[in-house]
């Protein structure tokens, strides 16, 4: 038999080190993804704040966008939510997407939506006095954040699932979560 003739050091070297931190970047995405990205927080009304899917190849990092999501974990709103609120029974809100300017090739309009499960998703452009009934109907709201003093302070969808995880009696141990996040629904509204 003959010799093979073995690779330079620094050959084996650097084949390591891209295996390592190939090694290292799937653990991270995948592994420690798992462990923060697979719980969520429940709504009064039995919503969920959670994150879209395990990785998002559009965004920084690969970090997906937290999301509300229906009882069943599928995504309800796959927008960044600005304006969020929640009572007992409803939650509503906005999407904060016009502010990149109509010339800007990601703009979308702003969607301004109130959903409670007798009724379902309402949205202001489609529905506004089925829309600004459901507001006045939904009762006295949750505040989760606090400002100084007695203040209540109005926050985003990430801000009420960062400080709702701090409180173990709303956090779901277990949400359904895609790997990747599904373009098709948010397309679909797009178009409609």
């Amino acid at each position: 038999m003959g010799k093979t003739k073995r690779k330079p050091l620094w050959f084996r070297l650097l084949r390591n080190l891209a295996l390592g931190f190939v090694a290292l970047v799937l653990i991270y995405v995948f592994g420690g993804a798992w462990v923060i990205r697979s719980g969520c927080v429940v709504l009064p009304n039995g919503m969920l704040i959670g994150h879209e899917a395990y990785v998002d190849p559009d965004k920084y990092f690969w970090k997906p966008t937290v999301v509300l999501k229906f009882p069943d974990g599928t995504t309800a709103l796959p927008d960044w939510v600005e304006h969020f609120y929640f009572s007992e029974t409803t939650v509503y809100g906005g999407t904060l997407n016009g502010i990149l300017g109509r010339d800007h090739p990601a703009y979308r309009p702003d969607v301004f939506f109130a959903y409670r499960p007798d009724v379902g998703f309402v949205y202001l452009h489609e529905d506004p006095e089925t829309y600004r009934r459901l507001k006045e109907e939904a009762g006295p709201l949750i505040w989760v954040m606090k400002g100084w003093g007695d203040a209540k302070v109005h926050t985003n969808l990430l801000g009420t699932y960062l400080e709702m995880m701090k409180d173990r009696k709303n956090i779901r141990s277990f949400c359904p979560l895609r790997i990747l996040p599904d373009r098709r629904g948010r397309k679909r509204r797009e178009a409609g």
